[in-house]
């Protein structure tokens, strides 16, 4: 295969499932094939398969975490799954 300097673009849902079909994804992480599809997709692609699986269920986080996140997704224009993954904040709805 040629080698060119052009980036790659990864397929629509590329690197969520890391190469497995949605039923292949939610065969592994124990759930049915039409819920992988919306939060959950946000979920994984955020913070992994922790996230998904649910591991420190009931986090609540300090003040200035919450700013931060915020300021960043409004002002700086990053999107919620970078802003997630950024802050470590594993649900959408921060309490």
């Amino acid at each position: 295969m040629k080698e060119t300097l052009r980036r790659r673009v990864p397929a629509r849902g590329a690197g969520t499932h890391q190469g497995r079909s949605r039923r292949g994804h939610a065969r592994q992480t124990a759930c049915h094939a039409q819920t992988d599809r919306g939060k959950m997709d946000h979920t994984y692609r955020s913070g992994g398969e922790e996230a998904v699986m649910g591991g420190n269920g009931g986090r609540r986080y300090d003040w200035e975490t919450k700013v931060a996140a915020a300021r960043d997704h409004v002002e700086n224009g990053m999107t919620k799954t970078e802003v997630m993954a950024r802050y470590a904040i594993a649900s959408v709805s921060v309490q």
